[in-house]
């Protein structure tokens, strides 16, 4: 009978250990996700001050009546 590792009862302490990794892998991710949205955020900003920028600098108005 082929038997994989889940297809038994965990012990206390390799409960503990898998649950702690996906603890780890759930925060990591959520790092991630973190630091993606304030790169995305730093980006954005980035661009609207350089548009900004190009339109205060621009020889005609940036919208006409």
């Amino acid at each position: 009978m082929n038997t994989t590792f889940f297809d038994r009862k965990l012990s206390p302490h390799e409960h503990a250990a898998l649950m702690e990794a996906a603890k780890h892998r759930a925060l990591e991710a959520r790092r991630e996700a973190i630091d993606a949205f304030w790169a995305a955020a730093r980006h954005a900003l980035a661009r609207a001050a350089r548009r900004m920028a190009e339109a205060l600098h621009a020889k005609e108005p940036a919208c006409r009546p």
